[in-house]
């Protein structure tokens, strides 16, 4: 892959990502509410964009060509020629109904198979940069929570976030070039600007979700934060 001399730091002062060179970056569920934002940054900084998800990026242009992140062989063929992978997999259903009765439409393990998959079919084209959306919350950074919230997560939202912590630890063994985010509560607009902290300390608990694809976009066409698991706060 090919990364601009210097990483890029910020984004524009209209809200685009700086001028970089042009790579083509594959996103990985890219229908969903970060991953299509993420293609939307790509796009308009000049990147090609390989979407991989079942159902269309309302964003992207047709053909879209459906492929299921849980078929490796469907995976490794859409990441061919790419230089870089954004993964932004999740269940987008009601939380309580997914801890109730499992989710109606993706597999409960779909964050740490679909990225199993994803290392896989990377290593085998030769493809390096890896940008995976996680949470904070998982692993080390559950401290960093309120009382309140890491109630929520043992109950509600344990099965999602014992499957990010699997996530990670395959991202973290896979010697790709890797980088993984951990945002705090997503929410539609900003109320300050984003603080990027590869420590694990936030300044909220909330960051909005227009920042994450932004710092998402970023990092999978730099070599910014390498290595790096980077807590996203607001």
């Amino acid at each position: 892959m090919t990364h601009p001399e210097a990483p890029i730091t910020a984004p524009a002062a209209d809200g685009a990502l700086p001028a970089a060179v042009p790579v083509t970056v594959a996103v990985v569920g890219a229908s969903g509410r970060v991953g299509q934002r993420v293609s939307q940054r790509l796009r308009e900084a000049g990147h090609r964009v390989v979407p991989v998800s079942r159902t269309p990026d309302p964003g992207a242009p047709p053909p879209h060509r459906p492929v299921d992140a849980l078929d490796p062989e469907a995976v490794r063929a859409a990441l061919e020629g790419v230089d870089a992978v954004v993964v932004a997999l999740g269940i987008s259903e009601n939380p309580l109904r997914v801890r109730l009765r499992g989710s109606r439409g993706t597999a409960d393990d779909v964050r740490s198979r679909g990225t199993r998959h994803v290392i896989e079919a990377m290593r085998a084209t030769g493809a390096r940069r890896l940008v995976v959306l996680s949470s904070t919350g998982v692993g080390d950074s559950a401290g960093v929570l309120t009382p309140g919230m890491r109630l929520v997560i043992a109950g509600l939202l344990h099965p999602q976030f014992a499957d990010h912590a699997r996530q990670e630890e395959l991202v973290r063994s896979s010697c790709l070039d890797w980088t993984i985010a951990r945002p705090v509560n997503l929410r539609p607009a900003a109320s300050a600007p984003v603080v990027a902290d590869p420590h694990g300390r936030v300044v909220s608990m909330d960051v909005g979700i227009d920042q994450v694809a932004d710092c998402l976009a970023r990092w999978a066409t730099s070599s910014e934060h390498l290595g790096a698991t980077v807590a996203l706060s607001s």
